[in-house]
């Protein structure tokens, strides 16, 4: 996840297919740890969470750039946007 985050923020674009593939990883990664995948709502907030603690920020942020944790959730947005 974290080389794919990598990867979409260096498309630059948190609706591109890069970001979309990222979301995909992502939620089935959460959806590992959960049990299930969640719900909208529920991985929205997640995401928001993300944002929240600077615990999430730094798992992101460090390894990927700053502003890492922020594109994750953008895209995460907009994936929820259009779905």
């Amino acid at each position: 996840i974290l080389g794919q985050l990598s990867i979409a923020m260096g498309d630059g674009d948190a609706d591109g297919s890069e970001a979309r593939k990222l979301v995909a990883m992502h939620r089935h990664w959460i959806g590992l740890n959960w049990g299930r995948e969640p719900q909208n709502e529920a991985y929205l907030g997640l995401a928001h969470g993300y944002l929240a603690d600077q615990r999430f920020v730094d798992y992101y942020d460090k390894p990927c750039g700053t502003g890492a944790t922020a594109f994750l959730v953008q895209a995460i947005e907009s994936s929820l946007t259009r779905a």
